[in-house]
């Protein structure tokens, strides 16, 4: 094959692959932007600073159980098992498990002024 009909066919290839596959354009929405029942907008009125609270049902909902001013970083047993909701009003980042055997499986986070309207969790740390 001479040069120029293996470069035509490399670039007819490309060409083709380019056509076939969608394109992806980046965003700059939020999450408020992009679906306004976000945690944020949800946010509970009753969770007081400096506390992590817990809940019994999604959407900050039902019995509430508050951890005041955490500080340790091991994996313990959340206040209300399973939590289905979390509002994080401490000054950092939490994490949340499914995991019946510590803080394994499914994960969620919540840093300062950040809830999780929906999970399962079972542990934090």
């Amino acid at each position: 094959m001479t040069h120029v009909l293996h470069r035509f066919l490399i670039g007819a290839a490309a060409a083709a692959l380019l056509i076939t596959q969608p394109v992806l354009t980046p965003t700059t929405a939020t999450a408020l932007e992009a679906d306004p029942g976000t945690a944020e907008q949800q946010a509970p009125t009753d969770c007081p600073a400096d506390t992590v609270c817990f809940y019994s049902e999604p959407n900050y909902q039902g019995q509430r159980s508050d951890y005041y001013n955490p500080r340790w970083r091991y994996c313990g047993v959340t206040p209300i098992t399973p939590s289905k909701s979390v509002w994080n009003n401490d000054d950092q980042t939490w994490a949340f498990f499914d995991s019946g055997w510590g803080c394994y499986g499914t994960r969620w986070e919540a840093g300062p002024g950040q809830g999780v309207p929906e999970m399962d969790a079972v542990h934090w740390g």
